[in-house]
């Protein structure tokens, strides 16, 4: 063997040995890659609260590992005093809704009794410009009060919502509820002489539900048609597929404007409406829909507008 031999094989030699070190690395570096994507995707997803772990003790991907678990410390700690602030603040609204809401009961109810008060004085008795001009100054005070306290306690239920943790659910008789805001509602719906349609089974129905929210809820979509219904009003309950489904339509009025897709955002109302409200109703509805695992949905067709409530019963 020559020496030209002997050098080329050793060349070869060391050129495999790097060869396969180098492979070896990438190999490694690879791994270490992969395992850190699936462990940060894991951090991202869940409540995860082990350090990153690594598949080699190489001093660069040991510090790269070390800096990533720091980041995501710090990440988490940030998160939970966003949260946990957030949480505070709903709190603080929450309160300062429920002080806003109670001197404006307090002072509705001052108002009646004024106006019982006012009506037995002769001076309301009288056919003159003075008398109806006080009365129409009382009563546009009178509403406007009311209107304040509508206000208030729409905003109350949105605070008082995002404050609350998820209950427990248990199963609520349905029927009951839709049986006594139908009675709640009866007078009205008389005095406005609407085409009703009722299908209600004469059955228990049962849902998965918490009683007071769910009562919340049937409240809201009713005061929803009490705005907007004309002539006619078709409820229905159906049962199907370990699920209730109430659906609720009502014509509208013509001169009305409503964009479907943003029926449950907060503060939304048709275009061309006049009447009292924030347009947090059916927002209140959506919001604790989803704190119980129900869906709502909403559609307008031939000027019918229809919602459809699903609710699990187990």
């Amino acid at each position: 063997m020559t020496t030209f031999d002997i050098i080329l094989l050793l060349s070869s030699t060391i050129f495999l040995i790097l060869l396969i070190s180098v492979s070896m690395k990438c190999y490694y570096i690879k791994n270490n890659m992969k395992s850190f994507c699936e462990q940060i995707k894991e951090v991202r997803l869940s409540e995860r609260e082990q350090p990153l772990s690594v598949a080699s003790f190489d001093a660069n991907t040991v510090d790269l590992a070390n800096e990533i678990n720091y980041l995501i410390k710090d990440l988490k700690d940030m998160a939970r005093r966003a949260k946990q602030s957030e949480k505070n603040n709903k709190l603080i609204m929450a309160g300062v809704s429920h002080d806003f809401r109670t001197p404006l009961t307090t002072v509705d109810g001052y108002l009646q009794l004024i106006n019982e008060t006012l009506e037995e004085c002769d001076i309301f008795k009288k056919d003159d410009k003075n008398s109806s001009m006080i009365i129409g100054q009382f009563n546009i005070i009178n509403e406007k009060i009311k209107y304040l306290k509508l206000l208030s306690e729409e905003f109350f239920d949105v605070t008082y919502i995002n404050a609350l943790e998820k209950d427990s659910l248990s199963n609520v008789r349905f029927d009951k509820i839709i049986s006594e805001v139908l009675m709640d509602n009866h007078d009205w719906m008389k005095e406005r002489d609407l085409e009703t349609i009722i299908d209600i089974p004469d059955e228990a129905i049962y849902v998965k539900a918490d009683e007071h929210n769910l009562r919340r809820i049937i409240d809201n979509l009713f005061t929803n048609v009490k705005k907007y219904a004309q002539n006619h009003l078709d409820i229905s309950v159906n049962i199907s597929n370990d699920e209730v489904i109430l659906t609720i339509i009502n014509d509208l009025d013509n001169m009305l404007e409503f964009d479907v897709n943003h029926i449950f955002e907060p503060f939304y109302r048709a275009k061309g409406r006049s009447g009292p409200g924030a347009g947090l109703g059916l927002y209140v509805c959506k919001e604790l829909a989803n704190a119980m695992n129900f869906k709502i949905s909403g559609d307008i067709k031939n000027n019918n507008f229809s919602i459809v409530l699903n609710m699990p019963t187990k």
